[in-house]
């Protein structure tokens, strides 16, 4: 895994910046769709270093938090998603998801 972040990072390098951001979305998509959350939340975070409204970033690294069972983490990139676009569905959806299952963890 290692190795593959490595030459993915290399690879990506050489690559304009917003072409850069696109690719490691897509690592961050990759490594989600592979159960890999942390590795996801990793890499969607360092996309977000850059690009603090990358929706893409922030929904990954939202989905990646809900599948790790860190709800209350997910629960802000949401938010920021809807900041920038109010009707996105995914946010939307997410945060209803994701603050019902903080509340659920609370009443435990």
């Amino acid at each position: 895994m290692y190795r593959l972040l490595l030459l993915l990072a290399l690879l990506t390098a050489t690559l304009p910046a917003s072409a850069q951001e696109a690719a490691t979305v897509a690592n961050a998509r990759a490594a989600y769709e592979r159960s890999n959350y942390m590795d996801a939340v990793d890499i969607a975070t360092r996309v977000l270093r850059q690009d603090r409204n990358n929706v893409d970033a922030l929904i990954i690294r939202a989905r990646a938090y809900e599948a790790s069972e860190r709800y209350a983490s997910a629960v802000p990139d949401y938010e920021r998603v809807l900041a920038i676009d109010p009707t996105n569905a995914a946010a939307i959806e997410g945060r209803r998801r994701a603050q019902s299952l903080v509340r659920g963890a609370q009443d435990r």
